[in-house]
């Protein structure tokens, strides 16, 4: 645990935008993202939740990067997304398994570009906070190729952290 604690204080002296933390359920992903949040310079920003567990589709992708009125039927309105909502803090996307795989590009993208567009939009939106992302499964699996986004896995290596199970 001392080492996965000091790896988050590396992360926050570096200030990446994205931290990819991935362990089996239950080994605490949600408690160390928020360690790394009120540990860090962003910690009087807020801290937003989106389980990819909870939600499927086009609804999980709106709840993420917010919507513009017309984007799909009922959209009456613009709607921010998890990304506005979380602006000046850290949005911790839970379960990334479970996001569609074009929703992992268009994330992708946003790691990427540090910029995003709402659903149905054509401006690009800064991204102003950090992302914690998690999955139980690991990026290299083997069989697993077709759960994440190439792009995207790409980019989790880079700011990976295993976290296992203490007895």
């Amino acid at each position: 645990m001392t080492t996965v604690i000091e790896r988050l204080k590396k992360f926050d002296t570096e200030d990446p935008l994205l931290v990819f933390l991935q362990g089996e359920v239950g080994t605490g992903k949600e408690f160390l993202a928020r360690i790394l949040h009120y540990n860090s310079h962003l910690h009087l920003g807020p801290f937003v939740t989106v389980s990819c567990n909870e939600h499927r589709g086009s609804l999980l992708e709106a709840q993420i990067f917010g919507y513009e009125r017309g984007a799909f039927s009922g959209a009456s309105q613009a709607m921010p997304g998890a990304f506005e909502h979380s602006d000046g803090g850290t949005l911790f996307i839970d379960e990334l398994e479970h996001l569609p795989i074009p929703a992992q590009g268009a994330l992708a993208e946003a790691i990427r570009t540090r910029s995003f567009c709402r659903m149905g939009g054509f401006d690009r939106l800064p991204i102003n906070n950090r992302l914690v992302v998690t999955s139980a499964i690991p990026l290299d699996q083997t069989g697993q190729e077709d759960i994440f986004h190439p792009e995207l896995r790409s980019l989790l290596k880079k700011q990976q952290i295993f976290i296992c199970f203490f007895y």
